[in-house]
């Protein structure tokens, strides 16, 4: 009887111990998640103080290859979110729009916005593969999203003014391109604010 007592008292100090171990795991955990929290903030606060400096310096470049150049740049922060799944995701995403599967390549970025409803290049994606399906009203509620999260987001305005002038909304389009050369000069697409201003001036008459 004393014997099964015992072994009854180790087998409950076991219990214990082993519980007592798993708490401390979880404390441990929950410590590192919420460290890992703080750093992912403080990164994206010093990611953000070098994309405001990217957009001053932008917005005084004086050639093209400068402009582009900082345009590079500024691509590099947004397409990076800064943890290793959701970029697999992205990766995946592209790949698989690239090859004409933008409805699996829609899905697994509907799963980044989910995950990731702060991640500019997420959203961005997003408009570009709804874009691409013609499910427009898709794609514009995407780049809303863009602009709400960043605002001079000359990618996602100048998608916009693809989509109005798809529509024929010319003066809406128009209206976007301006936004965005004046906050990138050297736009590629600037090109297309003559064509706009001269349909515009021919519907007028």
């Amino acid at each position: 009887m004393e014997r099964i007592y015992f072994i009854a008292l180790l087998l409950c100090s076991a219990v214990l111990l082993m519980d007592g171990q798993v708490r401390a795991i979880a404390a441990n955990l929950s410590y590192y998640k919420g460290a890992d929290s703080q750093l992912s903030k403080h990164l994206r606060a010093v990611n953000q103080s070098k994309i405001d400096h990217l957009f001053q310096r932008l917005k005084r470049a004086r050639t093209e290859a400068e402009g582009r150049m900082i345009e590079f740049e500024l691509w590099q922060y947004w397409t990076k979110s800064g943890h290793a799944d959701i970029e697999s995701l992205m990766r995946r995403a592209h790949f698989l729009a690239q090859r004409g599967y933008l409805k699996l390549a829609a899905r697994l970025l509907d799963r980044v916005v989910a995950e990731r409803p702060d991640f500019v290049d997420g959203w961005n994606r997003r408009a570009n593969v709804f874009y691409l399906m013609r499910r427009y009203n898709e794609a514009l509620q995407s780049i809303a999203r863009v602009l709400a999260l960043e605002p001079r987001h000359f990618g996602a305005l100048t998608g916009k003014a693809f989509i109005k002038i798809n529509a024929g909304r010319w003066q809406e389009a128009l209206e976007c391109l301006r936004r965005a050369v004046e906050i990138h000069p050297f736009l590629h697409e600037r090109y297309l604010l003559r064509i706009l201003e001269k349909k515009l001036q021919w519907r007028r008459l």
